[in-house]
C-alpha cells in the first residue's frame, strides 16, 4: 500500500478515509512586449536584445540561480489545501498584523 505524506504538515494522509489534494506551482519568466504606440517598422533588434541582456545582468545576484521555467507538485491534506487556497502567498503568516490598525498610547 502506498503511503502519502502531506508536503505541508508532514502528516500521513489516509486515502481510504480522506481526500488527498495535489497543488502545482509554476514559475515562468515573463518578458513584456513592446509598449503600445511604439513603432515596429524600423526596429533595432540587436539593440533590444542587448538591452534585455543588460537588464538580466543588473538583476540582484541569487545564492542559487532561479530556474525560470519550473513546475513543482505537492501532495496536501485537506487542512493544508484549505490554508493554501485561502492564502497562497502566505501573507497572513509572514505579516499577521498587516492591515491591522495601529494603536498608540495616550501621552
Amino acid at each position: 500500500m502506498i503511503q502519502h505524506i502531506c508536503d505541508g504538515c508532514g502528516r500521513a494522509i489516509d486515502t481510504e478515509r480522506e481526500l488527498r489534494f495535489h497543488a502545482s506551482v509554476n514559475i515562468t519568466a515573463v518578458i513584456d512586449p513592446l509598449a503600445a504606440g511604439e513603432e515596429t517598422g524600423d526596429r533595432d533588434y540587436l539593440l533590444e536584445i542587448h538591452e534585455l541582456l543588460e537588464r538580466f545582468d543588473e538583476a540582484p545576484d541569487l545564492d542559487e540561480p532561479l530556474e525560470y521555467d519550473r513546475c513543482e507538485g505537492y501532495s496536501l491534506c485537506a487542512d493544508c489545501a484549505r490554508r493554501l487556497a485561502e492564502d497562497p502567498l502566505r501573507r497572513q503568516v509572514a505579516a499577521p498584523h498587516a492591515g491591522a490598525p495601529l494603536e498608540f498610547s495616550e501621552n
